[in-house]
């Protein structure tokens, strides 16, 4: 049975295709290891964008609607918390995208 995290990350990479965004390298090596540790739950997605890994590559508004289509479609996963600060993301992308957010997911932007 595959975890949670590996059922996001390729939902992730399908979102990406069909939406022509560039997956976030920091985003697929965290769900890596969490798998490689053992830990299947995707608990929470953490991309600041003041992290040094982040600070030349933000998540813009088609990053997030990747992330967001991934999700609904991992009806699964217990993501509760998304934590996107110092970002580049617009207010648009967050009230037409609204639905696909579960019930419960705390965002931090």
């Amino acid at each position: 049975m595959s975890s949670e995290c590996e059922v996001f990350k390729a939902a992730y990479l399908d979102a990406c295709a069909k939406l022509e965004a560039t997956p976030i390298k920091l985003l697929l090596d965290k769900l890596d290891d969490n798998t490689a540790r053992g830990n299947p739950r995707l608990d929470e997605i953490a991309l600041r964008g003041n992290a040094r890994e982040m600070f030349k590559r933000r998540v813009i508004d088609i990053d997030l609607e990747a992330i967001l289509v991934a999700l609904a479609a991992c009806p699964d996963a217990m993501c509760n918390t998304l934590e996107l600060s110092w970002n580049d993301i617009t207010d648009v992308v967050i009230t037409t995208l609204h639905p696909l957010v579960g019930v419960g997911l705390g965002f931090r932007l």
